[in-house]
Formats: structure tokens, C-alpha cells, sequence
């Protein structure tokens, strides 16, 4: 399958705060963070639950679970997204005036990845990542690049864009085996 896109674009301030955040969320610590923000109350619920042994009364078991599965599905995740976006806050605040927005060449072609004048192979691609705003590529160990939706076009050219990506990993992994 043939492909040759090429994507010139200016990061702008809202996509690279998103990318920080989905950073910030893969951080070792962050992950712990989350998990106990998420199970506290649950497991603090049910410790209760079997301590005065009220397990028996239906009523409080089903307060409980109410308790429980709003917490961990709504009020847990509206404080880790604070919490995220408070560690955001404190980057930008550290870095927002060092940060230079460049313009970037990303050329996609049967052979590899052009970014700017770095050339990277499909096979080195070991995960793309969707974002509201942004796709993820990391390749390598701990290398990433981004290009903004904004650049590739509407829905349909995303669609068939990732699509054709998709097919190129393949293409490549087949003929690597």
C-alpha cells in the first residue's frame, strides 16, 4: 500500500499540555497515586462493612456499593484530574516562558518516518496513541513524536489516515518475520 503524507505545523500550547498530562499520568508514582485515590473509600467501605459486621443489613451493603462505585467512577477521577492538571500547572509555571514552539516536517513515506531530519522505520514504532488533539508515536526507547489532528484534517482524513498507518506496521512486521 502506498503512502506518502507530509505534515508541516507549529505545536501550539494546548497540545503540548496535553501530551505533559498523558506524560504525567504515566509516571510510576502518578500510577500508585491513582490506584489508591480509586480504592481508598471502596476498601475503607468495605473494612467497615465487615468490622461492624453490617454486612448482614441489605441496606447499608447496597449504601455502600452506591458509595463505592460513585466514588471510583466519578468523584476519584474528578480529583485525579485535578491532581494531574495541578502537577501541569506547576511544569508550566516552571518552564512556560523556555518553551520555543518550532515548526516541524513529519513526512510519512513507504520507506519510514521523516521527522524534521530524523528518519525512523515503521518496525521502530511500538506505540500510537491517541489524544483529543494530538497522535502519539513512540519509537525507540523513550523517544516520541507528535502530530496535531489540526494538521492532518477532518475525521475522515483521521480515519483513513490512521487506517493507512496501520497497514504500513503491518506491511513492515510481516516482512520482518
Amino acid at each position: 500500500m502506498f503512502m506518502n503524507e507530509s505534515f508541516i505545523f507549529t505545536l501550539n500550547e494546548e497540545e503540548l499540555l496535553e501530551y505533559m498530562k498523558y506524560i504525567f499520568a504515566l509516571n510510576s508514582k502518578n500510577k500508585k497515586r491513582c490506584i489508591w485515590i480509586r480504592i481508598s473509600i471502596p476498601a475503607f467501605l468495605l473494612f467497615t462493612l465487615f468490622y461492624f459486621k453490617l454486612y448482614n443489613h441489605i441496606l447499608i451493603v447496597l449504601f455502600f456499593g452506591m458509595i463505592s462505585v460513585v466514588w471510583f467512577f466519578i468523584i476519584s477521577t474528578k480529583i485525579w484530574n485535578k491532581y494531574l492538571n495541578n502537577q501541569l500547572g506547576k511544569w508550566y509555571s516552571k518552564y512556560s516562558d523556555k518553551t520555543v514552539y518550532s515548526r516541524v516536517r513529519v513526512n510519512f513515506n513507504d520507506k519510514n518516518i521523516i521527522v524534521n531530519d530524523i528518519e525512523i522505520n515503521y518496525n521502530d514504532l511500538y506505540s500510537i496513541v491517541p489524544l483529543k488533539h494530538v497522535l502519539l508515536f513512540f519509537y525507540s526507547k523513550n523517544n516520541v513524536f507528535m502530530v496535531p489532528l489540526r494538521s492532518i484534517g477532518d475525521d475522515e482524513k483521521i480515519k483513513t489516515f490512521s487506517l493507512n498507518l496501520n497497514n504500513k506496521r503491518k506491511e513492515f512486521m510481516n516482512a520482518e518475520n
